[in-house]
Order: structure tokens, then C-alpha cells, then sequence
């Protein structure tokens, strides 16, 4: 076996791993954890939000010290809610501290006024609700069958976790809380598959959503090093990308562990965002040499993306 070889089977079998340890966080914490520890802010607990599309799930809702409902805030959406703060029911014990970057961000007055929104993901639903159920049929066979039922579970429900976002949780929220609802203060943020479903969320909900960061986009899909998953997703993306003029979007990768796969996919993506007209006015996208797939790495660089996306205009 050489080096190349060994080195792919440990990252999937590391990688398969990480989804039977993501399920079995979700069972154990999803009913009865207790409330995120966090630095700066507070958290709301909704509870178990109920939803006529998909499973209900819990979902924690972070303000600022100064919150008022005097003012208006921007809404940042983050997928695997149970991760975005101090990690304690996330599966690696390790998580985003979103609330202590956009706390300091927000003291220092390099961005708009926001709340977050962290909505929990289900465990063994995650790849169903996160990848781009569009993108499916256009997966050249046989691997369109082995993938749907592999990973989705032969039910792709992006388009249901989506509605579930866009018609039922946004309206709890702006009617809960002093948000600014339009898409220019709307924002859409995950990791890995939460990458795919944040750029999938835009380009499905463009009059929603007005921004999305994709941190470490999962363009294979699945564990396997190929090229069906991602021309698939490419293929749906070059008919649906949303209007540069009204959308900002933020892009990046590592280029350890996963994030070793993504480099050709991300490149293809990047050269069809600018052929639809972004700029560097509206769209970015990094590397991060040495970066791995894991909260710890996305937490180091997750004032990028919050800047770029909610910072204030020059």
C-alpha cells in the first residue's frame, strides 16, 4: 500500500467515524443539555422548534451584551447549532466561539449589530437536510444511487430543512426579536456539508437570504475522492447563483485532513464566481495552508468571514 493510498483511508475512516460520534451527540444532548457556555452575550433556548417539513430541533439564539429591543439587528443563521459555541455537546468537545468573535467584533464597532441563530442538526438526517437536493439528479449514475443511498438515506430533504429555515423559524424569530429582516441583514453560515447548505440556502432563497459563508464546503459529498458529486453541485450552481450585485458571498479551505480533497472542486467554483460576475467587492475565497477540517481551525479564522459579510461598508 503506498503512502498516497494509506493516507486516503485513514481520512475516510476518520471521516466516517466523525458522523457515528456527530448521531450519537445528537441523541444524548438534544433533549435535555444544558445552555452553551459562553464569553460575552447570552443565550436564548427556544426549545425543540417543531416543523410540518422536517424533525423538530433544538434551537439556541445568542444576543448581544447590549441587546434592546429599541434596536435593529442583523441575523447571522449557523447550521450544526450544537457546535457554533463552546463545544460542550459537540461531538469533538471542541467548538466555533462565535459568541466571543462577534462579541469582540461588536465592541469594536467593525460590525453591524446581530444576533445568531444556531439550529442544532439531527444526527443521521444531517447529510440529507445539509446537500444540495437540486444538485441529485444532475450525479451521473451509478453514483447518484450509491450516494442517495449511502448518505441520504434515499430521501434528499434539503428542500424541506430549507422551508423549515424560510417558513417557519424565520418568522419566529423576526417576530420574537428586533431583527431587520431583508436580505442585506439576512446571513447564512456553516461548515463542511453546513457549507453546501449555506450556498445552496442563497441560490434557492436569494430574496432571503443576502449572504452566505461557506467554510470548507464539502464538494465531494461523500468520503471518497470523486468527481461526479462535486460536477453535479457545479452544474446546479452555474444555473442558480443569485444576482452579484445583491448578494455577498465568502468562501474558504484548508488543506489538511478533509480539506486536502477540496482544492480542484473549490478552484472550479471560484473560476465560475467570478465568470457570473462577483468581485472582490462581493465574494472571497482563501486558503489556509496547514488548516484542517475541525472546529478549532474554522474558530481561528471566523472573524474573516464575519466581517466580510456583516462589517460595514468603506
Amino acid at each position: 500500500m503506498n503512502i498516497a493510498h494509506h493516507t486516503r483511508r485513514v481520512l475516510q475512516e476518520s471521516a466516517r467515524l466523525l458522523v457515528v460520534l456527530a448521531a450519537a451527540a445528537v441523541v444524548a444532548c438534544s433533549t435535555a443539555s444544558p445552555a452553551p457556555v459562553i464569553s460575552s452575550g447570552r443565550i436564548e433556548r427556544l426549545g425543540m422548534v417543531p416543523s410540518q417539513h422536517v424533525e423538530q430541533r433544538l434551537v439556541d439564539v445568542w444576543l448581544p451584551d447590549d441587546y434592546s429591543p429599541d434596536k435593529r439587528y442583523a441575523v447571522l443563521y449557523m447550521h450544526d447549532g450544537q457546535s457554533i459555541f463552546d463545544g460542550a455537546t459537540s461531538f469533538s468537545k471542541k467548538g466555533w466561539h462565535v459568541d466571543a468573535a462577534l462579541g469582540k467584533l461588536l465592541q469594536e464597532g467593525r460590525v453591524k449589530d446581530t444576533i445568531v441563530v444556531g439550529v442544532w442538526n439531527t444526527g443521521q438526517s444531517r447529510w440529507a437536510e445539509y446537500f444540495a437536493q437540486k444538485a441529485v439528479p444532475l450525479i451521473e449514475e451509478p453514483a447518484r444511487s450509491i450516494f442517495t443511498a449511502k448518505f441520504l438515506q434515499d430521501k434528499p430533504r434539503a428542500d424541506d430543512y430549507l422551508r423549515f429555515l424560510v417558513q417557519e423559524l424565520k418568522p419566529l424569530i423576526d417576530k420574537k426579536y428586533a431583527t431587520r429582516p431583508d436580505p442585506a441583514n439576512t446571513v447564512i453560515m456553516g461548515s463542511s456539508m453546513g457549507g453546501t447548505i449555506s450556498l445552496y440556502a442563497m441560490s434557492e432563497y436569494p430574496q432571503v437570504f443576502g449572504a452566505a459563508a461557506c467554510l470548507s464546503t464539502h464538494w465531494i459529498g461523500s468520503f471518497e475522492p470523486n468527481t461526479e458529486i462535486p460536477r453535479a453541485t457545479f452544474q446546479y450552481l452555474r444555473n442558480h447563483l443569485p444576482d452579484p450585485s445583491r448578494h455577498r458571498l465568502y468562501m474558504d479551505r484548508g488543506t489538511t485532513e478533509l480539506d486536502a480533497m477540496y482544492q480542484p472542486h473549490q478552484d472550479l467554483v471560484d473560476e465560475l464566481v467570478k465568470k457570473k460576475g462577483y468581485t472582490v467587492a462581493n465574494s472571497v475565497s482563501l486558503v489556509f495552508p496547514g488548516a484542517g477540517h475541525n472546529e478549532v481551525d474554522w474558530s481561528k479564522r471566523l472573524e474573516l468571514p464575519l466581517t466580510f459579510l456583516l462589517g460595514y461598508k468603506p
